[in-house]
């Protein structure tokens, strides 16, 4: 026979059993290109997968980066969400940083439709390169809210995007040697006239 006291302990074990053994989500950076040619612009997508049962209503992510390697140019919100008809949507960028959100008006039924594939991109930020080597992006904080208001927890995914950016200004100092040499043999020797010596 169940007390009072065993029936709190299930209730209690089922509601933190049911939290410990669900997964979170996940948000994903993600880019097409991981081979940057020079000062060329670049996208890196904000993906969410894993969401379960749960459907996304409202988000706030801010996605850091090396503001050596890369600067923030603009984002495309994608309509997952409702887009510009059917959310409201912004973005504030920083010298290192780009803090975007977006709060859909749909219910609950337009973004079960929207949301069917168990990943869905949510916005696409666009780059330019700025000097060689990796540039690296990632999730510095980030809100999930489901469509009953309640938050959903996830974990994050960075990316690094190898930017091979070549000083095209000045010459390889080989390629510098290699035509001086050449210079030097083909140039024509002057011929040495030597004076009447009687």
């Amino acid at each position: 026979m169940f007390t009072l006291r065993s029936t709190k302990l299930l209730i209690v074990l089922l509601i933190f059993g049911t939290s410990i053994t669900s997964k979170a989500a996940l948000i994903e950076l993600r880019t097409s290109n991981n081979a940057i040619s020079p000062s060329s612009e670049f996208e890196v997508s904000v993906w969410v997968s894993n969401l379960g049962t749960d459907l996304l209503a409202s988000y706030d992510i801010e996605l850091g980066f090396d503001p050596v390697k890369a600067a923030f140019s603009s984002i495309v919100f994608d309509d997952k969400l409702g887009a510009d008809l059917f959310s409201f949507s912004d973005h504030l960028p920083s010298s290192s940083s780009v803090l975007f959100t977006e709060l859909s008006l749909l219910p609950s039924n337009d973004l079960l439709a929207r949301q069917m594939n168990q990943a869905f991109r949510l916005a696409t930020l666009k780059f330019t390169s700025l000097h060689s080597g990796l540039a690296t992006f990632n999730i510095i904080s980030h809100t999930l809210i489901s469509d009953m208001f309640l938050p959903i927890s996830a974990t994050t995914q960075g990316l690094r995007v190898n930017s091979q950016i070549q000083d095209v200004a000045s010459p390889s100092i080989w390629l510098l040697a290699y035509s001086l040499v050449l210079l030097m043999v083909l140039k024509p020797r002057e011929k040495v006239v030597l004076g009447d010596q009687s």
